[in-house]
């Protein structure tokens, strides 16, 4: 006999977290730090991490304007870098949190294109032969 509510793996495209941010800064400097974060836990986990909504409202929380924005979604990966079950990912952040993620991804030439790609690889929805030709394409757009 199954429990209730059993515990399941899905490997959709499901929203799972919420960025609450309060901030005066202009609305393209903070999509451009959540896009930046958005990459860097994508390396984190080893898969596609993307925000679809931005929420402005008032210090005491009323709406003000709700954006949406069409993004390309990629199923759940299993292969991680890092477990996300542990607190390993919040150690990850404080360390790397201060810029030094988008510093050293200038420095070293690590585009959008090349982690999209890396990313892609990863997924584990391709045969095994396409995912080793986009891994090399990573390699050779860095």
């Amino acid at each position: 006999m199954l429990p209730d509510n059993p515990l399941q793996v899905l490997r959709g495209v499901l929203p799972t977290v919420q960025l609450g941010v309060t901030t005066r800064a202009a609305l393209q400097r903070v999509t451009g730090a959540v896009d930046e974060l958005c990459y860097f836990l994508s390396i984190a986990l080893g898969t596609k991490i993307q925000w679809v909504a931005l929420t402005e409202s008032t210090a005491s929380r009323a709406w003000v304007c709700r954006h949406h924005y069409s993004r390309v979604t990629k199923r759940y990966g299993a292969l991680c870098v890092i477990d996300p079950r542990s607190s390993d990912v919040n150690n990850f952040l404080q360390c790397s949190g201060d810029g030094r993620f988008a510093r050293s991804r200038e420095r070293a030439g690590l585009t959008d294109a090349a982690i999209d790609t890396y990313l892609d690889a990863k997924s584990e929805g391709d045969f095994l032969q396409v995912r080793a030709l986009k891994l090399v394409v990573a390699v050779e757009i860095v």
